[in-house]
């Protein structure tokens, strides 16, 4: 089944900064850039090492160990040597807490939006970070 998990607060992630959290056993790197909110794997497609210890600018994050960059809403590699994309996640915004939707890698019958950013329920993976309370950042669909 799949569902959002709460991860954390919107003022614990103020503008320029980025946070890994686990969700379902999955890595995520929650990156606030360029006013909006990003959900991303936080695992380079290309050395497995984490990105929340890389670069973060202008709505891309970069692998501390050999520089790929990946764009944060869409996962897409932005320069070599990473040529496959990241996973990106979708998220929203509910009562003033960042929530990421995640696949229980245990439920039979759910896709995963792992490895691949075209997978099923990657699309709006941001959201604008000063959404009202209650109200879903962005639907992404």
């Amino acid at each position: 089944m799949e569902s959002f998990a709460r991860v954390l607060s919107v003022s614990e992630l103020p503008p320029g900064s980025k946070k890994a959290v686990e969700v379902n056993g999955k890595s995520v790197l929650i990156c606030n850039s360029n006013d909006r909110l990003y959900a991303v794997s936080n695992i380079c497609s290309h050395a497995q090492e984490r990105l929340e210890c890389g670069r973060m600018s202008r709505g891309w994050i970069g692998c501390p160990v050999h520089g790929a960059r990946f764009d944060l809403q869409t996962g897409r590699a932005l320069n070599p040597p990473a040529t496959q994309p990241i996973a990106t996640f979708r998220l929203r915004i509910i009562e003033g807490w960042i929530e990421v939707l995640v696949a229980d890698p245990g439920a039979a019958g759910t896709a995963s939006a792992a490895g691949t950013a075209s997978a099923a329920g990657t699309a709006g993976a941001a959201a604008k970070p000063e959404v009202s309370p209650g109200e879903a950042a962005q639907s992404g669909d």
